[in-house]
């Protein structure tokens, strides 16, 4: 019996920022990559970049620091202070 769901491949944008990190912007490349980001962000909600500039260690240790922070029970990620545009929210 066929299944009535059918399996999507997501394929998130990944978007190179390299002209926004360059020392001398090309601002037409700024552009493009403006409204590729604008275009990810309202179909999407996120997005993957590369060509950063980010050190591969640096990454990591966001990483680590992020894994810890949410591995925290409830109550400790609650006493972090928040505000109308940044708050954790646990759902």
């Amino acid at each position: 019996m066929p299944s009535a769901h059918k399996e999507q491949k997501l394929n998130v944008p990944v978007i190179n920022i390299s002209a926004l990190v360059s020392a001398n912007p090309n601002p037409e490349a700024v552009k493009k990559t403006v409204a590729e980001i604008g275009k990810a962000c309202l179909e999407w909600g996120f997005f993957y970049i590369v060509e950063h500039g980010l050190e591969p260690e640096f990454i990591e240790r966001v990483q680590s620091v992020t894994r810890e922070f949410f591995n925290k029970p409830k109550d400790f990620k609650r006493t972090v202070a928040r505000t109308e545009v940044s708050a954790y929210t646990s759902i």
